[in-house]
């Protein structure tokens, strides 16, 4: 009787963050550059989020990853959760595609199993195809 309660109770939870994801609701782990805990969870932090712009910018204008880490390293710039920046941060940072503003998800209800690291497979599309986009905070 436990475990059934318990197996529903996961199924009931895993819709409720699926359809949640699919009303354009952020779910799991929120990213650098906004408030991660608390009161105001979800909120832009602005020095975190202009430090997101400037990676993105510099990437665009041909900096390599490497080369972002050891400059945000040396101006100070602290990471989301570790000591220093590294390239591999860096580089998830870009090919996350929550940074563009799309819905992602990687619960139970998907229809394939989310494997690669860059985030893709865990974008939820609507029914024209399209990226589902994040609903804008209020």
């Amino acid at each position: 009787m436990a475990l059934k309660s318990s197996e529903d109770t996961a199924r009931r939870v895993a819709r409720q963050h699926l359809s949640a994801a699919q009303n354009g609701l952020a779910q799991g782990r929120i990213a650098y550059g906004w408030v991660r805990k608390g009161e105001y969870k979800g909120q832009l932090v602005p020095e975190e989020a202009a430090v997101v712009v400037r990676i993105f910018q510099d990437f665009l204008s041909g900096e390599s990853v490497y080369s972002i880490a050891k400059a945000c390293n040396a101006e100070g710039i602290r990471p989301p959760a570790a000591r220093t920046w590294s390239f591999t941060m860096i580089a998830k940072m870009l090919r996350n595609p929550r940074y563009a503003g799309m819905v992602s998800y990687a619960g139970r209800h998907r229809v394939k199993a989310a494997t690669a690291s860059d985030g893709w497979p865990l974008v939820l599309f609507d029914d024209e195809g399209r990226p589902l986009l994040q609903a804008p905070r209020r």
